[in-house]
């Protein structure tokens, strides 16, 4: 904000000053309200990427996943079937902050390492012991694995094609 006040305060003193000078009055007008208008945009600018980002993630994280689209999924990233646990809309963020999807991802990569939860043999790794989030696992092992421990997560059900839709 200081930045600010200083900008709007040397526009006046450097505008006030060409006129004095005897500067033409219309040209020194134009550059006081051109430069304003920079300090203006300048000065807005961060603050509104900050109010933009963060409605933008407000709005994000109240989006659920849509069944209907993840259900035709047979591969996942490990960071997707984490948000799809946690019933938040599958983004890499979700599985960085703190929260159900991060706590479900964190869930996913020791079953993984711990053999629990197999990859599959066509996209296993030589070193299984790194897992991030592009790793990748079938749907059937992560229905089977949400099913050993009572989860029911709607976006990992077989998804039924209705009679004449394509």
């Amino acid at each position: 904000m200081a930045l600010w006040s200083i900008g709007i305060a040397l526009v006046i003193v450097c505008t006030t000053r060409i006129i004095m000078l005897g500067g033409e009055t219309a040209v020194a007008l134009m550059l006081g309200v051109s430069t304003l208008a920079g300090v203006a945009y300048l000065g807005a600018n961060p603050i509104l990427c900050r109010i933009l980002l963060r409605m933008h993630d407000e709005m994000m994280t109240d989006r659920r996943p849509e069944p209907a689209i993840w259900a035709r999924f047979h591969y996942l990233q490990v960071f997707e079937a984490a948000c799809l646990l946690a019933d938040v809309e599958p983004r890499v963020i979700a599985v960085r902050q703190p929260g159900p999807a991060k706590e479900w991802y964190d869930v996913l990569v020791n079953s993984i390492i711990a053999r629990e939860l197999r990859l599959p043999p066509e996209l296993r790794e030589n070193n299984i012991n790194h897992v991030d989030e592009s790793t990748v696992i079938t749907k059937r092992a992560l229905q089977t694995f949400a099913a050993d421990r009572g989860v029911i997560c709607a976006s990992l059900e077989a998804h039924a094609e209705r009679p004449g839709s394509d």
